[in-house]
């Protein structure tokens, strides 16, 4: 039912006397979907995401969390407020997080991070990071 909702909400996004449907935030739940959306997208979803493990079979880490095609997404995505990277076991963030200057929501969690980039510094409209 709530599926069926949401999918009808989303068919009435163009309607502005639907205080529900304005509120409705384009999401992405893939690195590719996140690429197709790029000018639009506003949430990127990719908890417990085999997007951010290693594909290339030339590469030590193949198989492992590997950030390499997630810093080349985020580059695109100027409008992202949300990012949910929970659940992923990656152990480091790549510096194009920080050029995410409209971030306001931030999942690290379940993650095994040993630092964050420098440029987490820029993320001016950060309101709620989650680590542990």
């Amino acid at each position: 039912m709530l599926v069926q909702c949401c999918k009808t909400l989303k068919r009435l996004r163009s309607c502005r006397s639907l205080s529900a449907a304005a509120n409705l935030q384009n999401t992405a739940t893939s690195l590719g979907q996140a690429v197709r959306l790029a000018d639009t997208v506003d949430v990127l979803d990719l908890q417990e995401s085999a997007d951010l493990l290693c594909v290339n079979l030339m590469c030590e880490k193949v198989g492992d969390p590997c950030i390499c095609r997630l810093s080349r997404v985020l580059e695109k995505l100027h409008h992202l407020t949300r990012l949910n990277l929970a659940n992923n076991q990656l152990i480091s963030l790549p510096d194009s997080i920080g050029q995410l200057e409209q971030l306001q929501y931030l999942d690290l969690s379940n993650n095994r991070l040993q630092s964050l980039p420098d440029t987490m510094q820029h993320l001016r409209h950060l309101k709620v990071c989650h680590l542990d």
